[in-house]
């Protein structure tokens, strides 16, 4: 695992904290589509009128978020939502509501602030599954999220690849296209013998059909498709860059009037700023090959 391991659901509850828009409690109890609890302050259709969402975090339901439609003051606050929760809210659940982003939108700045650093936080990979060599075959499609490879290795007659050499560089380059390739090159056995090269067809490894290649390079961060998918960049980065964003969607008011999401978004993105300059940036090693342009 990485240094860095929080997962979407972390992230998004700090950005949430981050810009202010979240507030915990317990159930004291509830149903399939309501949530109550008797320490609500908050007065009569409070939530109503302010695109809140209820997010929970414990119980059956964990992980569900959805939209608040009403609540009930008095002597048992009530929260009424749509659609219905995944199981039925009882008394110890906990939960946050946030008045002003919700999770999907908060996932949305998320993922692009990952993208903006897409080709800065790259990470190691290696695939070791999609290519199986067939006989005269020299062309294969590439992985979709591999950015850079610089070692290829044919596997051993058991299958490992420990003992194995790698392929020389200069038998094996990039194809570009719609979907990126490897083009292996190899001398025609019928005219090959001692002594005899052709240009780069002339190779040193011979590559033998139902074999795996191990592809060793770099990848681009994933966007983030779950709640439980970790994000390998720093949450300090993401979490300013994708608060910033986030104001820059409220900013209504023109630069010369005051408008309090102007001057977080300036703050949040100033903070983003510094911590992109401490995203690592790889060392790229000997003979690696570009796949995407």
């Amino acid at each position: 695992m990485g240094i860095y391991a929080d997962t979407r659901a972390t992230l998004v509850e700090k950005t949430l904290r981050s810009v202010n828009d979240w507030v915990e409690g317990t159930a004291t109890g509830g149903g399939a589509n309501t949530v109550q609890d008797t320490s609500r302050p908050e007065v009569a259709d409070y939530f109503n009128s302010k695109n809140a969402y209820i997010y929970i975090r414990s119980g059956a339901s964990a992980g569900d978020w959805r939209k608040i439609t009403d609540f009930a003051a008095g002597a048992t606050p009530t929260i009424t939502i749509t659609p219905n929760f995944t199981a039925t809210i009882v008394s110890g659940v906990t939960y946050a509501i946030m008045c002003v982003y919700s999770w999907e939108e908060v996932v949305h700045w998320i993922n692009m602030a990952i993208d903006m650093v897409a080709e800065e936080a790259m990470v190691w990979k290696i695939d070791t599954t999609t290519i199986t060599l067939a006989a005269d075959t020299y062309e294969y499609n590439l992985p979709a999220d591999f950015m850079y490879l610089y070692r290829v290795t044919m596997a051993s007659d058991d299958g490992g690849f420990d003992d194995m050499p790698p392929i020389p560089p200069d038998q094996w380059r990039i194809v570009h296209a719609a979907t990126p390739m490897l083009k292996l090159s190899q001398y025609p056995e019928f005219q090959e013998y001692t002594g005899h090269y052709h240009g780069d067809l002339w190779v040193d490894v011979d590559f033998v059909a139902a074999r795996k290649l191990r592809l060793e390079g770099l990848a681009s961060p994933a966007t983030l498709s779950a709640d439980t998918t970790v994000c390998p960049i720093s949450p300090a980065y993401i979490v300013f860059q994708a608060a910033a964003l986030l104001h820059s969607t409220r900013i209504r008011r023109p630069e010369n009037e005051p408008d309090d999401n102007r001057v977080q978004f300036q703050l949040k993105q100033a903070m983003a700023n510094v911590e992109r300059l401490k995203v690592v940036h790889i060392q790229m090693p000997a003979n690696s090959k570009r796949i995407r342009e």
